[in-house]
């Protein structure tokens, strides 16, 4: 996977925050989202267009009930994104959505260079 070097990143103003990060263009870039407690459904929330894993099968049933897309694993969340983003609670839940060797992220991931 690789982004493109001619997106132009910009900061944007964001009240009791220093800074947001973001693109001049947000729609060519493919997210995976890895967690849906309750920093990773605010960001499901508000960007449908998100590709995203929990291990629970009560928040993905939410988030399909809202419109949203999910995968069945974190590999399946990552797999053709150009940035994955992991929202767990811990080292070990970083742990089983990044190096499970069955179905954990990184297996899917291709080198940026």
């Amino acid at each position: 996977m690789t982004v493109s070097p001619d997106l132009a990143f910009h900061s944007v103003p964001h009240p009791g925050h220093e800074t947001v990060m973001s693109t001049a263009d947000n729609a060519s870039l493919r997210i995976g989202l890895l967690g849906l407690g309750a920093m990773g459904a605010r960001m499901a929330a508000a960007h449908p267009d998100l590709m995203v894993y929990d291990r629970t099968s009560a928040a993905r049933a939410s988030l399909v009930a809202k419109g949203g897309r999910q995968a069945e694993s974190p590999r399946g969340a990552a797999d053709g994104r150009d940035i994955v983003i992991a929202c767990v609670l811990d080292d070990e839940a970083s742990r089983k959505v990044w190096l499970k060797p069955a179905t954990g992220a990184f297996g899917s991931l291709k080198p940026a260079c």
